[in-house]
């Protein structure tokens, strides 16, 4: 039973990947009875090794039901989850379990909808026709702070799954850059290193704090596109990173579940936008909107009672910096930036492919850029937006590894205005993709 209702602003805010879209699967039961108090066995989950790391464990039922702890590592061929401590008992077969990740979230809104389709031919009466078909749409929307990796790639490590990973799929395509490391001679502008370890042009790294593009490589140098301020010295690491870009097809749907109050409001087959703004000082956060295809209100769920309410997790602001190339000199420019907003640009929609089916589907993308620019000459409007320049946009916000993320756009600029910030004359501007240049938004963690 749940706990009696009291007011309280404690709450969780979770998401669960689906593989079927509209199917949830975070409530589960183990399919064998482990050996030790800190595994289970679950023939029925999918993915690579470690997918489900990070994510929470909640027993619903047996001899542990109650206890909640975050999983440590998931052998794929196995299918076992393991945890760095022992739960109270071995777990049994059958045992029900919730398989929760926990999203640091503020703004939750989650408001279940029935929508009501008329009907729409005529009939000999005058009375107006009640509607026909009924269908439940979840629009759903939520805030969070965007971290840097919780372990760093340095030399040889691949950035590996971490609770944010999962949610920044949400726009498609995840790829990682494994970590490496200097040997001597290296320049500002060309890396020496003993092996590439998969390095490759277009590629993004880190190193000394600044984050830079891949131009070309050989089996022993990386060519960078802009030059460092330093010649990195031997054994400099180069740090890896994740990176995200928008994805025409296979975009995952989520299973979302905010509990509070002892309740638990349950959206599935949700389709997820990405946007942000970043300011100056500020820390980076990010909003994400979209819209589910069904929605459960669980009256018997009580939250793990060990569980932290949804303050975000701490985040030391980092240098913040925006260049742009593609001058008339191919030359980057630094320009002092305020703000720095950006949209994915999904076009969510509730397409029916059938008179019963309601199913979230990115119908197109439109993937904006909005800055905020001190207007230190005339330049950004007398020769960027007017001559249609393409612009490479790097916001960089943190310099150090497991605390630096960044935003790559790639555009050109749609309109240029004068306008006030805190009594300094600023230029607002926006960019807008530039689609023939093979390049998307991107979004980087290191």
């Amino acid at each position: 039973m749940p706990r009696p209702f009291k007011l309280t602003n404690k709450g969780a805010f979770f998401a669960c990947p689906e593989d079927t879209q509209g199917t949830a699967q975070w409530e589960r039961k183990t399919t064998s009875a482990s050996v030790n108090k800190d595994e289970l066995f679950d023939s029925a989950l999918s993915g690579a090794n470690d997918r489900w790391k990070y994510f929470g464990v909640y027993w619903t039922s047996g001899a542990n039901q109650g206890e909640y702890q975050e999983v440590d590592a998931f052998d794929s061929g196995t299918k076992k989850l393991s945890f760095s401590a022992d739960f109270t008992a071995v777990p049994s077969n059958n045992d029900e379990y919730a398989l929760l990740l926990r999203i640091p979230a503020g703004n939750i809104s989650m408001a279940p909808e029935v929508e009501k389709v008329n009907r729409e031919f005529e009939t000999k009466f005058l009375d107006k026709l009640s509607h026909q078909t009924t269908f439940l749409n979840s629009p759903v929307s939520f805030d969070s702070e965007i971290p840097g990796l919780t372990i760093a790639a340095g030399d040889g490590v691949t950035p590996s799954y971490d609770w944010f990973s999962h949610l920044l799929e949400c726009i498609g395509e995840r790829t990682t850059v494994k970590g490496n490391k200097c040997t001597s001679g290296s320049t500002t502008t060309v890396l020496n290193v003993a092996a590439l370890n998969g390095l490759k042009a277009t590629d993004f790294i880190m190193i000394n704090g600044f984050i830079r593009r891949v131009k070309e490589t050989t089996t022993t140098t990386v060519t960078l596109e802009r030059a460092l301020l330093v010649a990195p010295a031997t054994n400099d690491v180069i740090y890896g990173c994740e990176q995200y870009r928008p994805d025409e097809d296979n975009i995952p749907s989520f299973t979302l579940i905010h509990c509070n109050h002892d309740q638990a409001m349950v959206t599935t087959g949700a389709i997820l936008n990405l946007k942000g703004t970043w300011n100056f000082g500020g820390h980076p956060m990010l909003s994400f909107e979209g819209s589910g295809n069904s929605w459960d209100l669980r009256d018997d769920f009580v939250m793990p009672g060990n569980l932290p309410s949804n303050i975000a997790k701490p985040s030391l602001q980092g240098e913040f910096g925006v260049w742009v190339p593609g001058t008339p000199n191919d030359t980057f420019v630094a320009i002092p930036v305020a703000e720095c907003g950006f949209d994915v640009g999904h076009g969510v929609e509730n397409v029916r492919d059938s008179e019963a089916s309601n199913i979230p589907k990115v119908t197109d993308r439109n993937s904006t850029c909005n800055l905020k620019i001190r207007n230190k000459d005339k330049t950004i409007k007398t020769s960027w937006e007017k001559d249609a320049l393409k612009l490479e946009l790097i916001a960089q916000v943190g310099n150090e590894p497991g605390n630096a993320r960044a935003l790559v756009f790639y555009g050109q600029l749609q309109s240029v205005s004068l306008s006030d910030h805190t009594g300094h004359s600023h230029y607002d501007a926006t960019m807008n993709l530039a689609v023939d240049s093979g390049d998307r938004i991107t979004i980087l963690r290191f």
